[in-house]
This record gives structure tokens, sequence and C-alpha cells, in this order.
């Protein structure tokens, strides 16, 4: 219809043409676009500021510094004299510029005292540059213009080693930390990370237990799920690292955001542990059992008493997140934190949580409440967790290193927060 009313309107364009004779037989337009483009001034501006030197640390001979905002190379010199010496700092990568950078390449090696001979880390020291969080510096991580990231290095004189390690002579050891950043709209993709699956495991044939692991961060797979079994569902490997430090039953510190590795798994991290007398990594369960309404479950936790069939789910996400201190805390807040840091790591999560109670109970893994017991040997007795279930009004499941499978007060202090993910294989 519409291409027939274009031809209507040539036709009579002509007719009118006879109608005005020779005098007007040729008629002329001059059609024009007119535009202007401006070009804001560009700038390419990435360098180290705001050095910070953290205490405890060996002084320096020479101090790396960034005090003129253009610096790109830094340089340090530290004599360290024993096991447990440490020199380290947090420094600015800082993109000033009018141009949104990402990072190309990461390279940190290790020379002999020339600086020109790459040699293999000696077994006595320990070296690592990373996101002041913990999480490692990756290629294609975006900077964005007018932004900064702030990096920490860290070099340390090793405690756990044999005398068999120790230097026999003085030894210089030069360190080269190198980050190039390009012009981050070049069209390079994103990394996908590989997850590390046991030898001869496919995501597809994975079984209970099985060790997963992306970067330093490890899982044990618990089951598939999802459409057609399409999701992967993990418990951590180890609590996080977040809470206090207990000597017996009293508190003798905290985790910081300035401890390294802050808010993502840790070793170290396992809450009360048996024989040991140091639990670190522990937290509360809530500042309130919010559970309890009237000394019964409170309406929006189904289930009629405690213990019983039903052992209500109390892990919320939407009305218990709030921070340490607020009236609306729970462990809700760490596992949201996790989930924070490793999407930073590239990972796609479709869910972050606690494990449940039927989950811990599943003949898999085999938690037996009736004997309040979870089996000997196995990955769920590697740290002392919260259940994210009500054991009753004021109280929650648990799990601890000796396979005590049992309700604890929201409140205690020797129990630590050790996450569930469930990730897409395609995203795996």
């Amino acid at each position: 219809m519409r291409r027939n009313k274009r031809k209507t309107t040539k036709m009579s364009l002509l007719m009118m043409l006879l109608l005005l004779g020779i005098g007007f037989a040729v008629l002329t337009a001059n059609l024009k676009i007119n535009g202007t483009v401006d070009v804001s001034k560009a700038s390419w501006d990435v360098h180290f500021e705001n050095v910070q030197i953290t205490q405890g640390s060996v002084t320096a001979t020479t101090v790396p510094t960034s005090d003129d905002e253009t610096t790109t190379e830094m340089t340090y010199v530290v004599n360290f004299t024993k096991p447990g010496d440490f020199y380290e700092f947090t420094v600015d990568i800082v993109n000033d510029g009018s141009i949104d950078a990402m990072v190309d390449l990461v390279t940190n090696k290790v020379y002999s005292s020339d600086g020109e001979t790459e040699i293999t880390l000696p077994n006595y020291l320990k070296s690592s540059v990373t996101y002041d969080d913990g999480l490692k510096i990756l290629p294609n991580q975006l900077l964005e213009k007018q932004t900064s990231e702030k990096i920490k290095v860290r070099v340390e004189f090793r405690t756990d080693i044999d005398s068999s390690d120790l230097p026999s002579t003085a030894d210089t050891i030069v360190f080269k930390f190198k980050g190039d950043f390009k012009q981050a709209d070049d069209g390079a993709e994103p990394v996908r990370l590989e997850w590390l699956l046991p030898t001869g495991k496919t995501k597809d044939n994975l079984e209970v237990g099985d060790e997963i692991c992306i970067l330093d961060q490890c899982f044990n797979f618990i089951r598939y799920d999802g459409t057609n079994n399409k999701d992967i569902v993990m418990l951590s490997k180890y609590n996080l690292k977040v809470g206090n430090i207990y000597e017996g039953r009293t508190k003798a510190g905290e985790y910081t955001n300035s401890d390294s590795g802050y808010g993502l798994q840790s070793s170290e991290a396992r809450g009360y542990v048996s024989g040991a007398s140091t639990y670190n990594g522990t937290v509360a369960f809530s500042t309130t059992n919010y559970w309890d309404d009237n000394d019964s479950p409170s309406s929006s936790y189904p289930g009629s008493y405690y213990p019983g069939p039903d052992f209500p789910a109390i892990y919320d996400p939407i009305n218990y997140a709030g921070t340490p201190g607020e009236s609306n805390y729970s462990v809700v807040y760490y596992v949201e934190g996790y989930k924070t840091k490793l999407t930073g790591y590239g990972v796609t999560i479709k869910d972050a949580r606690l494990l449940t109670y039927e989950e811990a109970i599943d003949p898999s893994i085999g938690c037996d409440a009736s004997n309040y017991s979870c089996p000997t040997n196995g990955f769920i007795r590697n740290t002392t967790f919260w259940i994210g279930a009500a054991y009753n009004k004021i109280a929650a499941w648990r799990v601890d290193t000796d396979g005590f499978f049992s309700g604890r007060y929201d409140n205690e202090g020797e129990i630590g927060v050790r996450p569930v993910i469930v990730v897409s294989k395609e995203n795996m």
C-alpha cells in the first residue's frame, strides 16, 4: 500500500512539468545535511598513588613512593633477618584519564641480585601481589576512568620451614611485578576462569565429596540440581575468614578488612577444632533468635515445634542480612559478601546460602539427627559450621569437627560460616 502511494505522487509531479512549458523544463535542488562533531580532550593516565606500609613490616632501606601522582614504577629494598619478618604495603592503581582501562598482562617474577637472571622463588620466602581484599589480579579486569583499585604487595620470611630450608649465605632477591594496562574498549573478551576438577572427572560425572576449585577457592560437590540437572551444588571446603578469634571461651581478636583474604575461604578459619585451643573465624548465627515468636515458630518459618520433621529453614537473605551489631544481623551478611567476591573472580553464581538440614541428613552426606552425629570420614567434618535450620526456638543446627550434629545457641562463639554455592554447568 505504501509503495503504490509513492508511485502516484511521482506521476503528479511529471504532469505539472508539462503544463509549465519550456521555460520551467529544468528544476534543480540542492540537498544538504550539516553536522558538527565535537571531540573532547582525551587523556590516558594510569599510575600509582598512596603507598601505605602495613604495621609490623620490617624497616625498608628504600621505601616505595608515589607522591607525585605520576608514578608508574616503584622500588623498595628490605632486609630480612629471621623467619616471621615481612614487608607489606598497599598502593592505589589510579585511572585519572578519560578512557576506561583494563588489565592486559600481569607478571610477578623473581630474579637474582643482578635483577636480570630469573630464578625460582626460594622455599624460605613467600611473595604475593593481590587486590587489597585478597582477590588475584587477572587479565581483562576493568579499571574504569576516574576510579582506582587498591592492591597489596607482600614478601615474607616463612616460619613453616625446616632448618634445611634456611639460606646458608646472604641472599639478595629481586621481585618485579608488572601490570600492563590497555584501553578497555578494544574488543578484548573477558577472561573465562577454569574450574579444576578431579582427575578423570568432568562436570557431568561428579560424585559427592569431589573437590572442585577455582583459583584458591575449593568446594566439595554435593549434588546436581535444577532442570535436567544443569546446576551444580557445592559446599565450601573451609569456613570464611570472618568473625572472631577465640582462645578457648575467651575472645582474643577478630578478622577485619585489612586482613589478607578477608571474606574468602581460609584453611585457618575452621571454627572449633577438637584438641585445639584457638578457634579462628567464629560468628554468631544472629544477634537474636529471630525465628522465635512467643515460644513458638514465627509464622514466616513454618513448623509447629522444635525439633521436628520440618525443621524450619532460617537462612533469610531478605529480612535478616544486616551487618554485625544490627538487630537484623545474621550470617547472611557474610555469605552475600562471599558471593560478591566470587563474582569478582569471574564466577556466575546462581545461589549462595548455608547448607540445609535436608542436605545434611541426606544419605549422600549421612548426618543422623537421632544419633547427633555425622560420618567419621569425609568432607562434612572439615570445619565447625552453622546449618541454615532451626534446632529449637533459641538455637540453630551445626556440625563440628568431632562429627557432632546438634543445635547451639544462636549467639555461640565457636562456629563458622561455610557457604553453599550453586552454579550452572554452562558457567563452569
